[in-house]
């Protein structure tokens, strides 16, 4: 066995250099291609031609004839899964992928990524729908799984508000799709499976390192920690999708200028929250601002290993 792995290492070697080994080994086996390595993919079925990504995003090309230009086509961050999909005893990774061809709508794409050689390649790209929501995702016995919100019986197209499970299997024409679980829909209660951490404030802007904000809904009330001081408030919604903050009860610590005044933001921001939607595993809050533009608040799963 020892001799096996051995050869096996040096194949790899011979093939990609010392310095260019493609994949971390594990137990023998190459790991499936990391979302680093992903975003310098070339994919098919999103487009005529190829699309290859540079950094998680297609370059930006020549403007089409007759046409508004290319679309931004991105590959969503911190959604990767992987599993065996093909049952050859080597993971393979599921990946996101939006395009935003210019109009209103937004084309959600599912992807694989495996090795082939050397080389990660993208081996199969399916589009899941316009405006499909992604609140999670796993790859169980073969079969890639993801919970969605997607349009239902007489939504319009702006907002989907049916909750369902939708799963594929691996066939040598690509993903195959099984019949969808129909949940039901969209409430505050899909926010209540989670507790949830801030990442962003107002979208482009991250949160300090040290600074640890969380959110949890339970029933009709969300209640969590600003980063200094609990908060607690009664929550609605009148609609799928939509959300209503009400006054908030915030306990009276101090911890700096600097916190305080990044905690009041945030709290500002979610007592004015009026709609919630997920992106690739990710809770988004939306809020007015006083200029009039729309910001959104983005959540990240809290682990329940997290302390």
């Amino acid at each position: 066995m020892v001799l096996q792995r051995a050869l096996f290492l040096a194949v790899l070697l011979a093939a990609a250099g010392a310095d260019a080994l493609p994949a971390a080994l594990q137990n023998g086996k190459r790991s499936a291609p990391s979302w680093e390595q992903i975003a310098h993919l070339s994919f098919e079925g999103i487009e005529k031609n190829p699309v290859r990504l540079r950094n998680g995003v297609r370059e930006k090309g020549p403007t089409a004839t007759g046409g508004a230009g290319h679309p931004r086509i991105e590959l969503l961050p911190d959604f990767r899964l992987t599993g065996d999909l093909d049952g050859d005893g080597t993971e393979e990774a599921a990946v996101l992928l939006s395009s935003l061809p210019g109009g209103s709508g937004t084309f959600l794409y599912l992807a694989v990524a495996a090795w082939r050689g050397p080389a990660a390649e993208n081996i199969t790209t399916l589009l899941l729908g316009d405006r499909i929501q992604v609140y999670s995702g796993r790859i169980i016995a073969g079969r890639i799984e993801l919970d969605v919100v997607q349009a239902g019986p007489g939504d319009p197209a702006c907002c989907p508000s049916q909750t369902a499970m939708r799963r594929w299997t691996m066939a040598r024409t690509g993903l195959q799709e099984e019949p969808a679980k129909v949940r039901g829909t969209l409430s505050l209660q899909d926010l209540g499976r989670q507790e949830w951490q801030l990442t962003r404030l107002a979208q482009e802007e991250t949160i300090p390192s040290d600074l640890r904000i969380t959110l949890r809904v339970d029933g009709n009330r969300l209640s969590g920690s600003g980063g200094c001081n609990r908060y607690s408030a009664p929550v609605e919604s009148a609609a799928a999708g939509q959300i209503s903050v009400g006054s908030m009860t915030v306990t009276q610590m101090s911890c700096g200028e600097t916190i305080d005044r990044f905690e009041g933001r945030f709290r500002k921001a979610l007592q004015h929250a009026r709609r919630f939607a997920f992106l690739a595993g990710k809770l988004t809050l939306t809020y007015p601002t006083n200029g009039g533009t729309v910001q959104t608040l983005v959540f990240a799963p809290l682990k329940k290993t997290d302390p």
